[in-house]
């Protein structure tokens, strides 16, 4: 019934003859064809608008996941921009001058950099998409060919450090007698910044639940990081033991370093796994327990000529740095201020000295320099700009006889041992990173050993001159033509003697790269 109706209505307008509706049709139409087509072009537009968009949004990412260099990144832009899809209006091509490197600061503000063909302390690429419009309707009264859509894009990198400075003595030695009754014999097994690694942020989580202080959705890194907790569960947890002796509650946060983003992401949220060194974990937090002063006691067996007592103090936990953003200034690692006290070193029972060896603190501090998300071999992917290391000072007293030489023989000036604080930038190339190589930095010099072996064998010449009384002087005095097989068996466990020092490595800084996590996204 309504389709007749219809028909019949239609079939009247047809065949009336006032021409009202053809003058309608005339005028109207048209403008309505043209609103149609306008409202398509438009619309036409706006998708286009959107795929500039979307395909500088790709190049962008692709820009900063290829943070090689700055040739390798713009060529995987451009790559990418210019890949074959099914939208049907082609992209105009990416020249080098649209890609364009800077940094992105946390207020989301871009700044190019002045140099262009560097990624060194770049943190963000910004892309330029154009493409020319494409209209149905308006390309009849538009000149297409002048007009430009642009869309740009920001893709930032976000790379995360982990790093820290150990020294094998205080793992090997130093707690050895202290923890050895509670982790058994594995202890020898370790050195610091090497062995058995664990996944860091799950450790902290493993931490946190056995010493009873996990909320789940609310606990943070760094609420586990302030609180006191025993070092027993701390240690059991990095060993994946029980340790059923109470050790003392301690706070991690004096041994571990997160800034304030990862400090306040709440436990089981996802994140990129950082690795630690169960030794580091174990020889840290021992020397937290110590109070930040130990004292240890060693034996030097330096054959039948020569013996000493040694003891070495520490004060002061290293700190180790996880998640660090390169260019942060919190970002350091230290060591500890070590002093070794070398008493009653007997040489063949005629002479006995003492020698006290300081050195100072070192510290490195992870720079924005470099390219941490660099997979080419030779470029450098972490930069510490300092790093320090404090003067090494030897002083040696000795005494022949019962008696005193009667003259202070510190070496303290530019003739003795004295060497000047090391200041300098040390680098990680993506090489040292993938294998793991470790870099050494410290005031000790090449020349110390023969140095101090001089000085020690013309110290022993004056003690057996000025020291013996007149008589018994004269008497050896007549064997001295023999001095130089004399002198050489006894400088003989005096060169013992400071090689084995020297073999501690006290004033050497091992610096580690422990780990490196990149991940690029677009700013918002």
């Amino acid at each position: 019934m309504i389709g007749a109706r219809f028909k019949n209505a239609f079939r009247t307008l047809m065949v009336k003859e006032n021409g009202g509706l053809s003058i309608f049709a005339l005028v109207v139409l048209p403008a309505i064809l043209m609103g149609i087509g306008v409202a398509i072009d438009l619309t036409s537009l706006n998708a286009q608008k959107r795929h500039v968009q979307a395909r500088a949004d790709l190049a962008a990412l692709t820009a900063a996941r290829r943070f090689d260099t700055a040739k390798i990144s713009r060529k995987a832009a451009q790559n990418t921009h210019t890949r074959p899809g099914v939208w049907p209006f082609p992209l105009l091509p990416l020249d080098d001058d649209q890609i364009v490197f800077g940094t992105l600061s946390d207020d989301h503000h871009f700044s190019p950099t002045p140099t262009q063909h560097r990624l060194d302390g770049t943190n963000a690429v910004r892309v330029t998409a154009t493409a020319r419009p494409r209209f149905f309707v308006l390309g009849a009264f538009l000149a297409q060919d002048e007009l430009m859509i642009a869309r740009a894009a920001t893709a930032a990198v976000r790379p995360r450090v982990g790093f820290a400075l150990s020294n094998c003595l205080l793992s090997l030695n130093l707690f050895r007698g202290m923890l050895r009754p509670i982790v058994g014999a594995g202890l020898d097994t370790l050195c610091s910044g090497h062995g058995v690694r664990l996944r860091g942020f799950e450790f902290l989580g493993a931490v946190a639940a056995e010493a009873d202080i996990l909320q789940p959705g609310h606990t943070t890194y760094g609420d586990i990081l302030d609180a006191r907790i025993d070092a027993s569960i701390i240690i059991g947890t990095a060993l994946g033991q029980t340790i059923t002796r109470r050790l003392g509650d301690i706070r991690l946060g004096d041994l571990l370093y997160l800034d304030r983003e990862l400090r306040r992401t709440v436990v089981g949220s996802p994140l990129h796994e950082l690795e630690l060194a169960v030794s580091d974990i174990v020889f840290g937090s021992a020397e937290i327990l110590g109070k930040r002063v130990v004292d240890l006691k060693l034996d030097i067996d330096l054959g039948p000529l020569a013996a000493a007592d040694i003891t070495v103090q520490v004060s002061d936990p290293r700190q180790i740095v996880m998640g660090a953003v390169p260019g942060d200034p919190d970002a350091v690692a230290r060591t500890s201020q070590i002093r070794l006290h070398v008493n009653g070193v007997r040489l063949a029972g005629l002479a006995e000295l003492s020698l006290i060896i300081d050195v100072a603190n070192a510290a490195a501090h992870l720079s924005d320099d470099g390219v941490a998300c660099s997979k080419a071999p030779e470029q450098s992917v972490a930069v510490f700009s300092p790093v320090e290391a404090d003067l090494l000072q030897v002083s040696v007293r000795a005494r022949a006889l019962g008696l005193s030489l009667g003259g202070n023989t510190d070496h303290m000036d530019e003739n003795g041992y004295r060497y000047e604080p090391v200041r300098r930038s040390v680098s990680f190339s993506r090489a040292d990173y993938d294998h793991g190589t470790a870099k050494i930095f410290g005031p000790t010099t090449p020349g110390l050993t023969a140095s101090l072996s001089n000085d020690l064998r013309r110290l022993i010449i004056d003690i057996i001159g000025d020291v013996l009384p007149g008589g018994l002087g004269r008497l050896v005095g007549g064997v001295l033509g023999l001095v130089g097989g004399v002198v050489g068996q006894l400088t003989t466990p005096v060169d013992q003697l400071v090689v084995a020092l020297l073999d501690l490595k006290l004033a050497e800084a091992r610096l580690d790269l422990l780990a490196i996590d990149c991940n690029a996204r677009l700013a918002m």
